[in-house]
């Protein structure tokens, strides 16, 4: 480490790195842990309009690992049914965490459709819940809350909890 620079958390192992897997998703949880989600290549196309880790995108229904680092200690869980318009991680309480789609839409019956899955300490999907159109951010906090900030397409939009930009 130089001196000035913060350290190093967390980085890929080069094995993990030779093996094939992408870490796509991060977030930091309400009890200052870090949480990466790691998928591999052969699910994930890179976009060539986009430079950097946000250029990958999962192109089909896949499995993952959830690593999350908190008081110096790794934890790997393995995850089934990560969606094809998944773009954001969340810890929640319970040791449970958050896949959401960065938007949803009305289905026949005009009501909005879950663009969230709810995952089991596990790593299974227990539930589904929407949480707002064009979704720039999503964070927790320690009394459980899950926070979006909205794009412009949200803000403008017609879903009730993306007009206002930020929601809780």
């Amino acid at each position: 480490m130089t001196p000035g620079e913060p350290p190093v958390v967390w980085s890929l192992p080069s094995e993990d790195a030779r093996a094939g897997w992408q870490a796509l998703w991060w977030t930091v949880g309400p009890s200052n842990e870090l949480a990466v989600m790691l998928v591999h290549k052969r699910n994930l196309h890179r976009s060539p309009y986009i430079r950097g880790w946000a250029g990958w995108h999962v192109v089909a229904p896949c499995d993952g690992v959830l690593v999350v680092i908190s008081d110096g200690a790794e934890h790997h869980t393995p995850v089934t049914g990560i969606t094809a318009d998944t773009g954001h991680l969340a810890l929640l309480s319970w040791s449970r965490f958050l896949l959401a789609s960065y938007r949803t839409r009305r289905d026949r019956t005009g009501s909005w459709e879950s663009n969230a899955i709810v995952y089991s300490p596990g790593g299974y999907p227990t539930g589904h819940i929407c949480i707002g159109d064009d979704i720039d951010h999503v964070l927790t906090d320690r009394d459980g809350g899950i926070w979006t900030s909205h794009g412009d397409e949200g803000i403008h939009g017609s879903h009730p909890a993306s007009s206002g930009g930020l929601a809780r």
